[in-house]
């Protein structure tokens, strides 16, 4: 379909009516210039609402123009509308219009609109109402191609991150190979009811046909499902090899580094309990033998001095100086005699007084404290010093290790900080455990459906023979046996031309997407792209590794949808606008330069709608793509009692 205009009125920011003419033939490009919340978006959703009544995001805001509702009375009618103006391949022109006109009940809100979607074909003569516009629209643009022609730069930086098998189907779809299969289905299905006709007349020869008809679903069934197991293994297995490869550094136990870290911190924990009890119980010895231990010196003089006391008599004393003077004072002895002065006795006693020390009056008392400095002494820790020894020896030797296993932990956390987390690690070796069972389950099921491929072929091979003996034997071809054979020869080669379209289409794919992105893209980092056979895509780089498509930065990843999807348009068995919603953002200068250059040209005679900030069409850009442009716009947003309205000038 050739798009020559758009219309829209009343839709959303748009208040119009509004028309954009679409530029076509050698001039094929249309740009579209708008800041950011001019109406770009707004545009391509005016479209996708036009053919399918979605709209890329789902908005909170009425889908009628604020202005305009605010403009109308209540009671009046308020017309959303948009319309596409085409031209099919035949050089029909097809306006597709749809709309909905809503009533105004309340200053605040309107009834749930009418809704109205046509399709109208003229042939330059009269006009044809398409009284099914949904399968129209169905067979013309179908839904699930809308993604391969109406696209944003956002999203296409995201493009290979969506499934691969929808990609593939897509694809499949954009190239009409899904026609084939239609045809390929409703043959067999005709073949079917054939051969249950034929067996009203005969039943054996039909229940043969159906014996081989069977035979060969099976045998495509088990082939497709051998093909999948196949693919399987090989995309497990390159799982794998890209664990393993992550993991190697590693070693055999991946998970053995932070294990030895935990027992060494487990090690390093009881060493410092060990430390800590020792400590304390240091400290518990010294404590309870402090007197001692500081009060020996002392006490060894004292206990020295009362033994000089002992050898000098005094100790114990045979006479207390007090007990003398006491004497003398009563003058009278202890035996009832009188000590009168100047009396023999009294001068006897009065000479011992006086050479008797007064130490001799507690004597009794010193010779007690010799006691229990005795028995204090008796009790010194004889062995203290060397238990001191020990015990600094241990703690030193406790210490240092404990300093070793710090060490040790201190290298580990080095490595640890380089290397993926236990976490990571843990599922890392879960998803080698997990592909490696996949690998295993695909070779048990490849051994079993080869038995059943060898064991269905010998089986179709047997009712061939018996069939082609029994059609020797009647030697009567009837026209229900022309028209099964006429559906088996179609459905052959159905399978032949299906195969070979999706190898060429393949081939094709790859080798224009590879020539478009080396084109566009500045670096010589990468030598291709390989796209396999489930349309998994892939950088192929100088050194010859590869790189999945998700990984390079945004910049490459646009390119290469650009690439990818532009490739893929040329092979489209559809005629299909291309609409780009901000292409430029990401990508470098001289990305830029050769996207305005060679996107022309590789697109070919697509319809180019380019819809761009100021700040992207600027530059190289411009210059190199001015000469391809036949239609310009500019979306000039103004307000209107607070409303925003976007204009097309």
């Amino acid at each position: 379909m050739i798009l020559n205009s758009v219309y829209i009125e009343n839709f959303r920011i748009y208040r119009g009516p509004e028309k954009f003419d679409i530029a076509s033939g050698n001039k094929k490009i249309t740009v579209i210039q708008g800041n950011n919340d001019a109406g770009k978006t707004t545009l391509m959703n005016a479209i996708s609402w036009c053919l399918y009544a979605v709209e890329k995001n789902t908005l909170s805001q009425k889908i009628y123009n604020s202005y305009s509702f605010h403009q109308t009375e209540v009671g009046e009618d308020l017309v959303v509308k948009v319309s596409l103006y085409m031209k099919d391949l035949r050089g029909n022109d097809v306006t597709v219009t749809r709309s909905y006109k809503y009533m105004k009940i309340s200053e605040d809100a309107c009834a749930k609109p009418e809704k109205t979607f046509e399709i109208i074909r003229n042939d330059g003569i009269n006009d044809e109402f398409i009284t099914f516009p949904e399968s129209y629209i169905n067979t013309h643009l179908p839904f699930s191609l809308k993604d391969y022609f109406l696209f944003d730069g956002e999203v296409l930086t995201q493009f290979f991150k969506k499934d691969n098998g929808n990609i593939k189907k897509d694809v499949f779809k954009l190239s009409q190979l899904d026609l084939i299969e239609k045809v390929k289905t409703h043959v067999d299905t005709r073949r079917k009811e054939f051969i249950k006709e034929k067996g009203k007349t005969q039943p054996k020869i039909a229940k043969l046909l159906e014996g081989i008809n069977l035979c060969e679903e099976n045998l495509e069934k088990y082939k497709i499902d051998l093909e999948r197991e196949k693919k399987s293994i090989k995309i497990n297995k390159a799982n794998l090899e890209k664990i393993k490869k992550d993991l190697a550094p590693y070693g055999d136990d991946p998970m053995e580094i932070f294990e030895i870290k935990e027992r060494l911190k487990k090690d390093h924990d009881d060493i410092k309990n060990k430390i800590i009890s020792l400590n304390i119980g240091h400290k518990k010895m010294l404590f309870d033998n402090f007197s001692k231990i500081y009060g020996y010196p002392i006490l060894k003089k004292v206990g020295e001095k009362g033994e000089q006391l002992k050898e000098d008599g005094f100790i114990p004393a045979e006479y207390r100086k007090s007990f003398l003077k006491f004497l003398l004072v009563q003058k009278k002895c202890i035996c009832g005699r009188s000590l009168e002065e100047n009396t023999p006795e009294y001068e006897e006693v009065k000479l011992l007084f006086e050479n008797t020390d007064k130490i001799t009056n507690i004597s009794e008392l010193i010779n007690k404290f010799l006691g229990k400095i005795e028995s204090i002494m008796d009790n010194y820790p004889v062995d203290f010093i060397d238990e001191n020894e020990r015990i600094d020896d241990e703690l030193l030797d406790l210490e240092t290790q404990k300093s070793s296993i710090e060490q040790e932990i201190h290298e580990l956390n080095v490595k640890i900080s380089k290397s993926k987390s236990p976490e990571d690690l843990k599922k890392a070796m879960n998803d080698h455990d997990y592909y490696q069972r996949m690998i295993d389950v695909s070779n048990r099921s490849i051994g079993r459906l080869e038995t059943q491929i060898e064991n269905e072929s010998k089986r179709l091979m047997h009712l061939k023979k018996e069939y082609n003996n029994i059609r020797t034997t009647i030697a009567i071809v009837d026209s229900l046996d022309k028209k099964i054979n006429f559906c088996t020869d179609i459905i052959d080669a159905s399978k032949w031309l299906y195969g070979s379209l999706v190898r060429n289409i393949h081939d094709q794919l790859q080798e224009l997407t590879t020539k478009e992105f080396n084109i566009y893209h500045w670096k010589n980092t990468y030598k291709s792209i390989e796209i396999d056979d489930d349309f998994n895509v892939e950088f192929v780089k100088t050194d010859g590794s590869k790189v999945i498509a998700t990984d390079p930065s945004v910049g490459t990843r646009l390119t290469l949808a650009l690439s990818f999807i532009t490739s893929l348009n040329n092979l489209a068995g559809f005629e299909l606008p291309i609409f780009i919603d901000t292409p430029l953002g990401p990508l470098d200068n001289d990305i830029r330069y050769n996207l305005g250059k060679f996107l022309p040209e590789f697109t070919k005679d697509k319809q180019i709608i380019l819809l761009m900030k100021e700040n992207e069409f600027s530059g190289d850009f411009k210059k190199n793509i001015s000469k391809y442009i036949g239609e310009q716009y500019t979306l000039d947003v103004s307000t209107k009692d607070d409303r925003e309205i976007t204009r097309v000038v």
